[in-house]
């Protein structure tokens, strides 16, 4: 008696069946692995409630934290207009004055005539410096080639012509290998 199993299986097996197996080989055991990871985070990583502050606390942090930056920012901007421009001639004293710029210096013919001279030679020195820079990076620098005297040449030659000593007594094999 021969039994064809392909016409077993797929007679035994209605398309519901087949549904609910569905759902409970594979549905139900992720939603039960899931439940699990969730009860493990839950036990391990317990999450604390937030604290919850009223709307006037939360306004008074807000403008103590605003107001203290902005007094930091405004302590930087007079401590930087003070390293560059002097004590007194900031944007304190630009703003106490109300005109808004700071009264301008004249410069002799010798002092302008220094000052583009040094700005010149500075961009000259910054140009060729970034040029040496460039070219010890990118240019290719080959290894100093080593060029043997005449002398090596020829004694290396001659040690290339000279056939190579095929037989060796015990005692020049016992000196290669150092037993003697």
């Amino acid at each position: 008696m021969t039994t064809d199993y392909r016409k077993t299986v797929t007679t035994y097996i209605a398309p519901q069946d087949e549904e609910k197996l569905i759902d409970r080989l594979y549905t139900r055991s992720i939603e039960r692995k899931k439940a699990i990871i969730e009860e493990s985070e839950r036990r391990f990583y317990p999450v604390a409630e937030p604290t919850k502050i009223s709307a006037e606390q939360l306004q008074k942090s807000i403008e103590r934290q605003v107001y203290r930056e902005m007094a930091r920012r405004q302590a930087r901007a007079q401590e930087a207009d003070a390293s560059l421009y002097g004590p007194n001639n900031g944007a304190a004293a630009r703003s106490v004055s109300g005109k808004g710029r700071i009264a301008a210096q004249t410069l002799t013919n010798d002092e302008v005539a220094d000052s583009v001279l040094r700005l010149y030679n500075q961009s000259l020195e910054r140009r060729k410096a970034n040029m040496s820079e460039s070219e010890n990076r990118y240019l290719f620098h080959p290894p100093e080639s080593k060029k043997l005297p005449k002398g090596e040449i020829q004694e290396y030659i001659n040690k290339m012509s000279q056939p190579r000593k095929r037989e060796y007594t015990i005692d020049e094999i016992n000196k290669i290998y150092g037993f003697m």
